[in-house]
């Protein structure tokens, strides 16, 4: 654990300070960072298409309809439509 003392300020407030050697070794860890992403992503060569509200709402506009325009069945009908969509386009 890095050992601290306190300075004061031009302003006369009171700052942690801490070690030159810690100053050091957090600079080097900082210089390591090589800022690469979490996972390799350079071998995947297909997206699973992303299903949008747009076309999920445009689908249960056409299950709603298709039952009869029964009130009620929202959360239902909704399911349904993702269900279908991503059936169609292999989305799991």
């Amino acid at each position: 654990m890095a050992k601290e003392t306190t300075s004061k300020t031009s302003n006369g407030k009171i700052r942690p300070v801490r070690h030159k050697a810690d100053q050091v070794n957090m600079s080097k860890a900082r210089s390591q960072n090589t800022s690469k992403p979490l996972a390799d992503t350079s071998s995947c060569s297909v997206q699973a298409p992303m299903l949008t509200h747009e076309q999920i709402a445009e689908r249960v506009k056409k299950i709603w309809q298709a039952r009869g325009c029964v009130p009620g069945f929202d959360e239902q009908n909704w399911h349904e439509a993702e269900t279908q969509l991503k059936t169609e386009l292999e989305v799991h």
